[in-house]
């Protein structure tokens, strides 16, 4: 294991205290793509943001994630199918990881266009402040999503997550803060 490899595994398993324990998840493998793919995606960011990736490690990690997700034999994988072939099928223990890390920094993206000085930070601020009255849920993530991004996200929920279509790469890219250089 490199010293990167290890990084983002300590930086993981940190995270997993918060988002698979603090905040209480019962279903836990139909929000997989939760737990864990948001843990993934925050301790790349997190790590990033401490120095202790750099800004290339950060890039390269991120590319490893789309990668994975889009070129994974089973993308379109619905979310209930996940909880009963995740232990009889690793590219199905792995999607939650993927759909959830492209889904976060979709989010993260999503809630700073619709709101200029919020981001993912508060909805996750926002579910370890409620955590000990009410447990996670879908349908409790799209409410407090809501607080930032008025039309909500029903929709991405549903097809990205619950019905497992694949998450449009062009969507991603639409707000994402990426440049366009012409030349």
């Amino acid at each position: 294991m490199d010293k990167q490899d290890y990084i983002t595994l300590l930086a993981h398993e940190h995270l997993y205290n918060w988002t698979g324990k603090k905040i209480r998840n019962n279903l836990e493998r139909l929000n997989y793509w939760w737990s864990e793919g948001f843990t993934d995606y925050y301790s790349r960011v997190l790590a990033l943001r401490s120095s202790v990736i750099t800004l290339e490690e950060f890039v390269e990690e991120f590319n490893k994630f789309f990668e994975n997700y889009y070129l994974s034999p089973v993308i379109n994988e619905p979310n209930n199918l996940i909880e009963t072939d995740y232990w009889q099928d690793y590219a199905v223990q792995r999607l939650p990881y993927y759909r959830g890390f492209v889904l976060a920094l979709y989010l993260d993206n999503f809630i700073k266009e619709n709101n200029k000085s919020k981001s993912l930070d508060n909805v996750m601020l926002d579910l370890f402040k409620t955590s000990k009255e009410q447990e996670f849920s879908s349908d409790y993530f799209k409410t407090i999503v809501k607080n930032y991004v008025p039309k909500g996200i029903d929709k991405e929920i549903n097809e990205y997550i619950e019905q497992g279509k694949t998450i449009d790469l062009a969507n991603v890219a639409k707000v994402l803060p990426i440049e366009k250089i012409t030349m």
